[in-house]
């Protein structure tokens, strides 16, 4: 399964555009989903798709990656001291790393979309 677009990364992954962002693991490097304190509808839907491909399960391994980074965006910035800011540039670098597979996510791509 190929993501790439915001429609089809929304709907393996609803946080997609809500104005948020995960910092914490949300699958195995298996695939198996780790289950949410909350017991959303998510985790729920997750845990019924099987096999998922291992593209969808690098993505989804990536998106907690790119959460614990925008920690460390640079703050002097002051569009990035509101978390609704961070929360685009999250989901701008999602939406990258689901087109671009090859590339994916690495540290430090925040900067340049930070800096553009």
């Amino acid at each position: 399964m190929l993501l790439g677009s915001k429609q089809e990364c929304k709907k393996m992954f609803p946080v997609i555009g809500n104005g948020g962002f995960i910092t914490a693991p949300l699958i195995t490097k298996k695939g198996q989903p780790i289950l949410d304190p909350l017991d959303s509808d998510f985790f729920k839907e997750l845990a019924g798709r099987r096999p998922l491909d291992k593209k969808v399960i690098q993505w989804l391994l990536t998106l907690q990656h790119i959460g614990l980074n925008l920690n460390y965006t640079d703050r002097i910035l002051v569009f990035y001291e509101k978390k609704e800011n961070l929360s685009k540039l999250w989901d701008i670098l999602a939406l990258y790393a689901s087109i671009d597979n090859d590339v994916g996510y690495c540290q430090g791509m925040r900067v340049i979309f930070v800096h553009l």
